[in-house]
């Protein structure tokens, strides 16, 4: 707690020289080393340094939209459009796609409606998900991480688990829990996140993260993860011109 304290008070020489960045603790599990490095290079391109901040979900959201820390390593557009103080970079990280992994074999799942009546588990730190599961009637049970639901469908105590699909796919490889992946529920970005006083920093970045998706140091980078790159390259409008003129994203 006080190396997190000494990382969040702002005055020091080292504060004003480095930027910090919010990281989802849940993260640790999988995917954030990956994320740090992708999000690292950006800033390095820029000639800055950042300093990562693990915190719970939505305290790493709520530190990142009052300026206690200076942005939000990744988040969806759902999620962060709850938090007014935050600016998005509008170059996406990576795709997600979110499905209802399951094990019986009794079940085909093919859209939210499917899973009203199941048991359903999500991570406590997938705000998105729950966001979802709350608009769609769905209740859930909320897990420690992925691998305690992995053992919750291997031991029949739920019916499905809620995530983002290679995640899912990864924890099930680890867990040795042959599964069945619904349909795509739900399609999207991750993006990286600014503290409004660093709205400035914005399209800078979003040129940085073209650069390294296009030259393939984003993949190199996010290894296994790599396949949540898959899409990118359709265009969205959303997207286009988040870097000068031509872009395909």
């Amino acid at each position: 707690m006080l190396v997190v304290l000494a990382l969040l008070v702002p005055g020091e020489a080292s504060a004003q020289e480095r930027l910090r960045v919010g990281m989802l603790d849940l993260l640790e599990q999988g995917g954030g080393a990956e994320a740090k490095s992708v999000v690292g290079e950006a800033y390095r391109r820029l000639g800055m340094a950042v300093v990562f901040v693990c915190l719970p979900s939505k305290r790493e959201l709520e530190c990142a939209a009052q300026g206690v820390t200076d942005a939000s390593l990744v988040r969806t557009a759902a999620v962060s459009a709850e938090y007014p103080g935050l600016v998005r970079v509008p170059f996406p990280l990576f795709r997600y796609t979110l499905v209802a992994a399951y094990a019986r074999e009794d079940l085909d799942v093919r859209g939210p409606s499917d899973l009203v009546a199941l048991r359903v588990g999500v991570d406590r730190g997938s705000v998105g998900t729950m966001q979802f599961c709350r608009r769609n009637n769905i209740s859930v049970c909320a897990l420690k991480d992925l691998g305690q639901g992995m053992r919750m469908l291997r031991e029949g105590r739920l019916d499905a688990v809620l995530e983002e699909q290679v995640l899912l796919e990864m924890a099930a490889k680890k867990a040795a829990v042959p599964l069945k992946c619904s349909l795509p529920l739900q399609r999207g970005y991750y993006y990286h996140w600014l503290n409004r006083e660093h709205a400035g920093l914005a399209p800078r970045l979003a040129c940085s993260l073209k650069s390294m998706y296009e030259d393939g140091t984003t993949a190199r980078l996010l290894g296994g993860f790599s396949e949540m790159l898959k899409g990118l390259e359709v265009r969205d409008e959303s997207l286009a011109g988040a870097c000068g003129s031509g872009s395909d994203i």
